[in-house]
């Protein structure tokens, strides 16, 4: 069984920071999806910021989940940026392409 992800969402002016921690994957999908699905409804957030500095370990959904989020996002006229995703090890190599998808802040 893989290790829980835990989401802390912070709301800032004109932003949604949303800091995940744990392991990134498919079993953390409902807590995303409802932590970012809250975001774009406020029509003061205009940006959803993913703090990834928390993740210690990744699958192979990880970024196709991070993708999904974006594209809500995005359909919904929100930018989406990621941050804290630098220097990935060998556990956070499944989202070592992050930067090719999303700003990088």
């Amino acid at each position: 069984m893989s290790p829980s992800m835990a989401i802390t969402l912070e709301r800032r002016p004109g932003v949604a920071l949303v800091h995940l921690a744990g392991h990134l994957g498919l079993d953390g999908r409902p807590g995303l999806k409802a932590a970012c699905e809250a975001c774009p409804a406020d029509p003061e957030i205009r940006e959803l910021c993913l703090d990834l500095a928390g993740i210690e370990s990744a699958d192979s959904t990880a970024l196709a989940l991070l993708l999904v989020v974006r594209e809500r996002a995005h359909g919904l006229g929100r930018r989406v940026s990621v941050t804290g995703c630098g220097g990935c090890d060998a556990g956070r190599l499944a989202i070592a392409d992050v930067e090719r998808y999303f700003s990088v802040v």
